[in-house]
């Protein structure tokens, strides 16, 4: 998919939810093939629990992201996000991920959000790829307390660079790509 179509110019906005429920249908046959009816009631019950809990926190996000598509400038974030900024929005977009509050479901919709505004693909993986390798709040909440400073250290001196190698490695991706 070329930067500046949008994602619902590409196909089906529900062709990506083939995998998922691919793996889904698959999980209840097994399931139904060792455990019977008994399991696959149980599976939709545990399901409709998670649900309840997960599907108002994946709603606000979803709003939240759409806010922020609308809110933020294309010009503004083309100008900070942009492949002619070099190495410095790979940069930025990394300490982003960095200090970004949340999990994936506050994550991901901010990323799409952006994505909608504007913010190329380097960028993208660069702030998920901070976000993911070297996120503050787990850093100081999981990582430090439990396996010490020396370790979470090293591990940081480690992974430092990967996000903008990550921005990179897309940059140079996108630019192989024959489509």
């Amino acid at each position: 998919m070329k930067e500046t179509e949008e994602p619902s110019k590409a196909g089906s906005p529900y062709a990506y939810l083939a995998l998922p429920a691919a793996f889904g249908a698959i999980a209840a046959i097994l399931n139904f093939g060792f455990l019977g009816t008994d399991g696959l009631s149980a599976g939709a019950s545990q399901g409709m629990k998670d649900l309840v809990v997960i599907g108002p926190r994946i709603a606000a996000a979803v709003v939240l992201a759409a806010v922020i598509q609308v809110w933020l400038p294309r010009e503004g974030v083309g100008k900070w996000f942009g492949k002619k900024r070099g190495l410095r929005s790979l940069v930025i977009a990394s300490a982003l991920g960095l200090v970004t509050v949340g999990g994936p479901f506050a994550s991901f919709p901010l990323v799409a959000a952006l994505a909608a505004a504007g913010v190329e693909a380097g960028s993208l993986v660069s702030f998920l790829t901070g976000w993911s390798l070297l996120g503050l709040q787990r850093l100081i909440v999981w990582e430090w307390p439990l396996l010490g400073a020396e370790f979470v250290n090293l591990r940081i001196l480690c992974c430092l660079a990967m996000p903008v190698i990550a921005g990179i490695l897309m940059r140079l991706l996108l630019r192989r790509d024959p489509r």
